[in-house]
């Protein structure tokens, strides 16, 4: 909410707004972010790219990216992308990804990348612990928020600087390459209904393709996903 007042009020591209400890921490769907204090990175960057609005799915893929190669640098821990942009460690739903978008038909006037990450939290509520887990939990001991933030923030750079300078067909590749949903048995829930199908392919404009038992092929553009099984 401060990095979309900011933004507002003309922050310069590049301005980090990080929290120790969030009360109304957003997630997608409508859904809170839990912020347990002084454990988590809580972050929000605002960009002003020059980009056509129709490329802002690629800013999902650079700050998906950007967190599994930090994690991957810093800590040598698999992280993986569960579509469109949960990053997973051994199954588990390790740092989420909330972009908000302010443009016209053909520009856009700013981008905030919201990004969670569950660092050194060691409890979460009973409801979540089969489907959460944290840096710290994985690598079997506590993780420096400030080098994770400053990996993060270098591997960041490098992907929008490609984006910026006509190369979103790498950032696809590299998000694609990364993704633990292709090759799954997965349910995604629409929110008025829910399809299971294996994932097939996933297309530039951040759309996932499910082969359902029919044999028919249906685009996915946004929704929930839950790994059933590897096919």
């Amino acid at each position: 909410s401060l990095a979309l007042q900011l933004a507002d009020l003309g922050a310069p591209e590049g301005t980090l707004v990080v929290s120790e400890s969030q009360k109304q921490g957003k997630g997608r769907l409508g859904r809170s972010w839990i912020s347990q204090p002084e454990t988590g990175i809580y972050m929000s960057l605002i960009l002003r790219p020059t980009f056509v609005p129709i490329k802002a799915p690629c800013i999902t893929f650079i700050s998906a990216i950007a967190v599994v190669e930090a994690v991957n640098e810093l800590l040598g821990v698999d992280a993986r992308i569960k579509w469109p942009n949960d990053v997973m460690i051994h199954g588990k739903k390790t740092a989420g990804i909330l972009t908000e978008l302010r443009a016209e038909m053909e520009s856009i006037h700013y981008v905030i990348v919201g990004i969670g990450v569950n660092v050194n939290n060691t409890h979460f509520p009973k409801a979540l612990r089969e489907k959460v887990t944290s840096l710290a939990v994985e690598h079997k001991e506590k993780v420096s928020r400030i080098k994770l933030l400053q990996a993060l923030l270098r591997a960041f750079e490098r992907w929008y600087l490609r984006v910026l300078n006509e190369q979103p067909g790498q950032t696809f590749e590299r998000w694609r390459e990364l993704s633990c949903t292709l090759g799954n048995l997965v349910e995604v829930n629409l929110g008025d209904e829910s399809i299971r199908g294996v994932a097939t392919r996933l297309e530039p404009n951040g759309s996932l393709y499910l082969k359902l038992d029919s044999g028919e092929e249906r685009q996915i553009l946004a929704g929930d996903v839950t790994m059933i099984a590897r096919v």
